[in-house]
């Protein structure tokens, strides 16, 4: 459902980076309480949807415009915030690292 007067009251009073912050930052939530999801069930839906709502929150702290310092800070938070879910951090950090977890196959 838009919410355009909400939108608009939006737009109005805050600048294009605060948006984009305050963005990064509901991305980067949603990834550590997908992360601690998939602690309790072990679902790998849970670990995928991680890692896409981490990239969400890296690309919106980018378009701050800030020279990198709120893509570091938010990287060091949720890094933090997910190493501390026993059950999870291994397996977010070896996704985000670029490994897939699977062995590969000898040919």
């Amino acid at each position: 459902m838009l919410r355009r007067r909400e939108a608009l009251r939006e737009v109005a009073s805050k600048s294009d980076a605060a948006i984009e912050r305050e963005t990064a930052y509901k991305w980067a939530a949603r990834a550590v309480a997908c992360c601690q999801k998939y602690a309790q069930t072990g679902t790998s839906h849970w670990l995928r949807r991680v890692e896409d709502y981490r990239h969400e929150a890296l690309e919106h702290a980018a378009l701050v415009g800030d020279r990198g310092a709120t893509v570091r800070a938010l990287q060091d938070e949720m890094d933090r915030e997910i190493k501390s879910i026993s059950g999870c951090a291994a397996k977010a950090v070896e996704s985000h690292s670029g490994g897939s977890g699977r062995r590969k196959r000898s040919r």
